[in-house]
């Protein structure tokens, strides 16, 4: 599947070659979660927010198909919390929060003018990992895996020439972390969605 996934994306590239390149930039906000990720029963699960910034190149092969690839830097990761209060009084908590260097190769079509929606794979390069397992600080990155395969869909609407509202969703496809969490195997998957701005510079 990656193969075809990558086979795919090169043929993309290829026939974005012949037309003419539209640059930009977007960045918003983002929630992850890592559904699959090994917990306790008395413990709640929370996203992780933050955010994504980076630059894109379009290209509209016709009136009806356009194609996109962008290079993101977006936050991920997740959070629970114990519902049983630690002897200081507080709530134990575990979190996650891994930065990743996104890769995005999109095809979609005009809807309209002004709207867009697009569809295709997204290749992840880790880049920062940061734990808290219960008040123990450590980067954890040699428990993740360091590339990320995701499938990703994006909704785009020009609100003028230049500037857009973005929406995406992107569902990992391969395993978060490494081995076992706590001798049980961990199967955590990133997922997140992204909403945002855009702005495309002139020809």
């Amino acid at each position: 599947m990656k193969r075809t996934l990558f086979i795919a994306a090169l043929l993309l590239c290829c026939a974005a070659a012949q037309a003419q390149t539209q640059f930009g930039i977007k960045g918003g906000f983002a929630a992850s979660w890592i559904p699959g990720t090994v917990i306790n029963g008395d413990e709640v699960v929370k996203p992780h927010n933050s955010f994504y910034l980076g630059g894109t190149a379009s290209w509209e092969l016709s009136d009806l198909f356009v194609l996109q690839t962008e290079l993101l830097y977006a936050g991920k990761g997740y959070s629970d919390r114990s519902r049983v209060r630690s002897e200081v009084g507080l709530y134990d908590k575990y979190s996650r929060t891994l930065g990743y260097l996104q890769l995005p190769v999109f095809a979609g079509i005009n809807l309209s003018d002004k709207g867009y929606i697009m569809v295709g794979p997204e290749f992840g390069y880790l880049v920062y990992s940061n734990k808290n397992d219960y008040g123990v600080k450590s980067s954890g990155r040699e428990e993740c895996n360091p590339f990320n395969l995701a499938a990703a869909v994006q909704a785009t609407y020009m609100i003028t020439d230049g500037l857009g509202l973005d929406l995406k969703f992107d569902w990992g496809l391969t395993k978060t972390f490494r081995g076992d969490y706590y001798g049980v195997e961990n199967t955590g998957h990133n997922m997140s969605v992204q909403i945002g701005l855009c702005y495309r510079f002139d020809y």
